[in-house]
């Protein structure tokens, strides 16, 4: 079996430009991200069961991601602009994955606690075709999904445009659900990158904690942010995000 952690990124961000190569600690924002994840699965990689890819249009201007991937040692694939599945799916057809971990781009410190949790319950149940964690904040939690799953829902969808709530095409998939806490995603606590104040959250973060930020456990992490009152540099964006996630997702079904 062989499982591709997919990392989904693109430099054309309209309110953010190129905020995955924003610095924090001497670094970008892709280079940790990229590092906590090849840090979490060394082994796996190493004996070639895992592969870390950073998944980008194959638009110019995303080659961009080349430095940050060279600096992780991880690799990049260019694929469909704005069909984000069928990125993936063309993704898996040419490094031959069986199953796919997702992880956003913008959710720097995506916790690599879901996503082992995940590659665990991948390799144990071989029923299941949707994988999904739930109860961590905004962010963090991750998802995954058979590759002969993502195939059957891409039939007929390939050529859409599928960037906002593209979950959608998932219909009653077998699902292994993992809670891993009982945070509210509709919280205070926002740990994807979007705006300049996310920016501004991350680096905060990442300045004070250094390279422990590669190892830090889920809880520990959360509970930091808390106690410094780092939620407050960009928790009034919650209402923005969720009106403007709705909105592209509309556009998308209307489209």
């Amino acid at each position: 079996m062989k499982i591709g952690i997919l990392i989904t990124a693109r430099a054309g961000s309209s309110r953010l430009a190129k905020k995955h190569l924003i610095e924090a600690g001497g670094r970008s924002m892709m280079y940790w991200l990229c590092s906590r994840m090849k840090n979490e699965f060394g082994s796996e990689i190493e004996a070639g069961a895992v592969k870390i890819i950073i998944a980008t249009s194959e638009k110019s201007g995303n080659e961009v991601f080349l430095k940050p991937a060279e600096e992780c040692v991880v690799e990049v694939f260019f694929g469909s602009d704005n069909n984000i599945p069928f990125r993936h799916l063309q993704c898996a057809d040419q490094f031959n994955f069986d199953y796919i971990i997702s992880v956003d781009g913008d959710d720097i410190l995506c916790s690599f606690e879901a996503a082992r949790s995940i590659y665990t319950a991948m390799l144990s149940d071989s029923s299941a075709e949707l994988f999904t964690v739930k109860g961590l904040p905004l962010g963090m939690n991750v998802s995954g999904y058979s590759v002969t799953y993502l195939r059957s829902a891409m039939k007929d969808n390939s050529n859409k445009k599928m960037e906002t709530g593209w979950g959608r095409i998932f219909i009653e998939p077998k699902t292994h659900e993992i809670v891993l806490g009982d945070y509210d995603i509709m919280g205070d606590l926002r740990f994807t990158l979007d705006y300049s104040e996310d920016a501004d959250f991350f680096s905060k973060v990442i300045n004070a904690l250094g390279n422990q930020i590669i190892t830090i456990r889920d809880e520990e992490l959360i509970q930091f942010v808390l106690k410094n009152e780092f939620h407050k540099i960009n928790a009034n964006l919650k209402q923005q995000y969720w009106e403007n996630y709705n909105s592209e997702k509309s556009r998308e079904l209307n489209s």
